[in-house]
């Protein structure tokens, strides 16, 4: 089942909020529980009440009744589901490399009842968006791919697989790519799938703000890096690429400020973007120095992942 764009006001008014939040919060939550404790999915029930709750996200009232629910509805706050992951940041931060392997691979728990939330979970817009974000990739390196060397910087490389399925495609491939990663335990995943193409990956474990690029790259890819950066820390990290490599084809990912997944993402994963929209992006790549005329905003089918492509 795919769900459509939901009609949420995000720009509710505050005082209006506070003064109606703590009745209009116990009961929606009552119903949020309901629908958390059934062996089966209402799906409209639980999609209309995340919307309705979305207007109370910074309330008090809620955050406190947020906990309580998830003491006892474990689909929400531990790894046994896919949203139950999110939540719970196994390795300190949202979007980590397992889970973005786990949304690649569509994984399904064999548990009947947590298999249920883990296809809700992949049937929403923003992993659609992140595996059609993957697909993005391997046809953009593919087009740019003339049976030559061509030397890419992967920004935050996470899981890697998108590079598997790339290399795979070709028997002798003539790509070299430089993947920059904080976190060591997504290196270690990454290199023992890459292990048949090792030749071809260098890993960089250091942080992005310690790292500037150091030689020229024909491609320089960023997939989910700047979905976490405001705008200063944005352009200020795309300011010392442009400037390091000037003339490289540089493609970054961000979630649209459209993404109708915002309130399942939020509420229940607790997983949290800097969203923009296309004019977003275009200002804030001619505040790092990009010609105007060599920039493209692009996006996937579901129109959730923009990417912002330069030269």
């Amino acid at each position: 089942m795919k769900t459509t764009k939901p009609s949420f006001n995000v720009l509710a008014d505050p005082k209006k909020i506070r003064n109606e939040s703590p009745v209009q919060v116990s009961a929606m939550m009552k119903r949020l529980d309901k629908v958390l404790s059934s062996n089966e999915l209402d799906f409209s029930e639980f999609k209309s009440t995340l919307i309705a709750l979305y207007h109370f996200k910074d309330t008090g009232v809620f955050k406190e009744a947020m906990i309580e629910l998830r003491k006892h509805n474990e689909v929400i706050s531990t790894g046994c589901t896919m949203q139950g992951r999110a939540f719970e940041k196994k390795y300190g931060y949202a979007g980590d490399f397992e889970i973005i392997d786990k949304i690649y691979t569509e994984y399904i728990s064999e548990n009947k009842l947590y298999a249920m939330w883990d296809r809700y979970f992949h049937e929403q817009p923003a992993p659609i968006a992140v595996r059609n974000r993957k697909k993005y990739f391997i046809s953009k390196m593919s087009k740019l791919y003339k049976d030559m060397d061509i030397r890419v910087l992967n920004l935050a490389s996470g899981p890697c697989r998108d590079i598997l399925e790339l290399l795979n495609l070709y028997d002798q491939p003539k790509f070299e790519f430089d993947c920059v990663e904080l976190d060591k335990n997504a290196i270690e995943y990454a290199r023992k799938l890459l292990d048949e193409h090792k030749s071809q990956i260098k890993f960089i474990n250091k942080n992005i703000f310690r790292f500037t690029p150091t030689k020229n790259y024909d491609v320089i890819w960023s997939a989910g890096l700047f979905d976490y950066f405001d705008d200063k820390t944005f352009v200020r990290i795309l300011k010392r690429i442009l400037d390091s490599n000037p003339n490289s084809k540089i493609i970054i990912g961000n979630f649209s400020d459209e993404n109708p997944t915002m309130p399942y993402m939020e509420l229940i994963g607790e997983w949290f973007l800097h969203y923009r929209g296309k004019d977003r992006l275009r200002h804030l790549a001619l505040q790092a120095g990009a010609n105007s005329k060599s920039i493209c905003i692009e996006s996937e089918s579901e129109n959730v992942n923009l990417f912002l492509n330069i030269n």
